[in-house]
């Protein structure tokens, strides 16, 4: 059995999480550019609501539905991916380049991935 099929499994016997949106201070970059780029935190839930980078939105990798949940997302779009160390959001980049992603970047932990991205993180510093 492929390794991604017995990932795959093990994503859809896992808790099912929801998805939220870290804030943004209201800074502003190149509207037409930002609106072709979603920061994307794989981590669960609790890890966000504890620290995000500004602007991120969560879709946990450990959640049974997330094929389903990166499937309703725009392919078309960049996604800069990251999690706390950089491994799940790697696992997340090979499960969305299986579903036909083609521009995603993963940027490691949450401290690499503001600092890379220029933002903060929310509600405390990294």
């Amino acid at each position: 059995m492929p390794r991604f099929a017995i990932l795959a499994l093990f994503l859809m016997a896992v808790l099912i999480p929801g998805i939220s949106v870290a804030k943004t201070s209201g800074a502003k970059t190149s509207e037409s550019k930002a609106a072709d780029v979603v920061i994307l935190d794989v981590r669960t839930p609790q890890e966000f609501r504890d620290q995000a980078v500004e602007g991120a939105v969560n879709i946990d990798v450990t959640d049974s539905r997330f094929i389903a949940r990166v499937n309703e997302l725009d392919k078309t779009k960049t996604y800069k991916l990251y999690c706390r160390s950089g491994n799940r959001s790697s696992m997340a980049e090979s499960l969305m380049k299986a579903e036909g992603f083609k521009h995603l970047e993963n940027l490691g932990s949450t401290k690499e991935a503001a600092k890379k991205l220029g933002r903060k993180c929310l509600p405390k510093n990294c």
